[in-house]
Order: C-alpha cells, then structure tokens, then sequence
C-alpha cells in the first residue's frame, strides 16, 4: 500500500474519510512494522527506545530511557495500541 499524502477539509464527508482510508493503512502498517522489525527476542518489552528525530537508539544505560528502564503502565498502553491497530487492520480490505 502506497502512502499518498492525502488531506482532508475541516469538516470531512463520507467520501474524504474513506479517500484517505489507504493513508491511514499506509501510516499503520508502517509503525507496526518498525516495532515488529525492532523485536529482540533477548528484551522481552515492546522496544521504541530510539531518539524519532535521529533514529538513533538511546543508549542502554540512560537511566531514563535506557533498556532497564521499563515502565508498565508505557508497555501494557503499548501492547494495547498493537492489539487495537491489529484489529482495525483486520478490516481493510486486501488486511484480512
């Protein structure tokens, strides 16, 4: 699926909604595979421990953002968002 930087008006019909329907899947397809591609079977929590404007990963023992440092309450939101995004895509066509 091809992102094509669709927008919509202030107020959206039914029609821009679903014109920009492929972007949204586009977008959403895009982010969970990025988490999927970052899986590391030896860190057992979702893993977005990276700088998004550098994309470098933070380093490991960065107190803060490091890999020892979990916070519950980000992975089980995480792990929420995954699961939701998973079952929206269900519905797509051509995603079921």
């Amino acid at each position: 699926m091809t992102y094509q930087a669709l927008t919509i008006p202030a107020e959206p019909t039914t029609a821009d909604l679903k014109a920009v329907l492929p972007d949204y899947t586009a977008m959403c397809i895009t982010v969970m595979q990025a988490i999927v591609d970052r899986h590391d079977p030896a860190y057992p929590f979702v893993n977005t421990k990276l700088n998004l404007i550098t994309g470098q990963d933070f380093d490991d023992d960065d107190p803060v953002r490091g890999t020892n440092a979990v916070y519950g309450w980000i992975q089980g939101r995480a792990l929420e968002a995954l699961a939701g995004h998973a079952r929206w895509l269900a519905f797509q066509p051509g995603h079921e």
